[in-house]
């Protein structure tokens, strides 16, 4: 029977010291940390939506109050264009308005000048034909009255022109000016 508790513990041992160990795991106490994690690719970025910024009048730039790629909304303050440089085209486009009006009212007094000769050419024309009509006159002096009034009327439609495209551009530098 010795034998058989020999070979028993002998079996015994064998299978102890053979058994399965298993994997060897390192664990690590549980902390708040960053991760960093590098992702390379190639191709664009695109926007949701591309918008083009401009101002309304050229200048220089004395204050940029966003960055490039900062996300902004309707209404933010953008940017501020030296106002010396605006003072100065406003000065100049009201002068230039100014000039314009007193042009505006001499091509004004100009067309009213015009009437009154258009006006005494008329006249003229009709004594004329009323004297050729007894005789009293020459032919010269009658066409010379005619001529003297269409060249009355195409004076005062010119001036007129000329006055009407005035007040166009005196419009427009008023428009610029706001």
């Amino acid at each position: 029977m010795g034998v058989v508790v020999v070979g028993g513990a002998l079996v015994g041992a064998n299978l102890w010291f053979k058994k399965d160990k298993g994997v060897t795991v390192t664990t690590e106490a549980i902390k708040t940390r960053d991760l960093d994690a590098v992702v390379s690719a190639s191709g664009k970025i695109q926007p949701k939506r591309l918008v083009q910024i401009s101002a309304d009048a050229p200048g220089r730039v004395v204050n940029l109050a966003v960055n490039e790629g900062d996300r902004i909304k309707k209404g933010q303050f953008l940017l501020q264009i030296d106002p010396k440089s605006l003072r100065t085209r406003v000065d100049s486009g009201t002068a230039s308005l100014e000039a314009a009006q007193a042009s505006l009212e001499q091509m004004r007094q100009s067309v009213e000048t015009t009437k009154v000769q258009l006006e005494q050419a008329r006249q003229n024309l009709a004594r004329q034909q009323g004297l050729w009509r007894q005789q009293l006159t020459t032919r010269e002096a009658l066409d010379r009255a005619e001529n003297d009034m269409k060249g009355a009327q195409s004076s005062l439609v010119e001036r007129e022109k000329q006055a009407n495209a005035q007040s166009s551009r005196i419009a427009q530098e008023r428009a610029t000016l706001e």
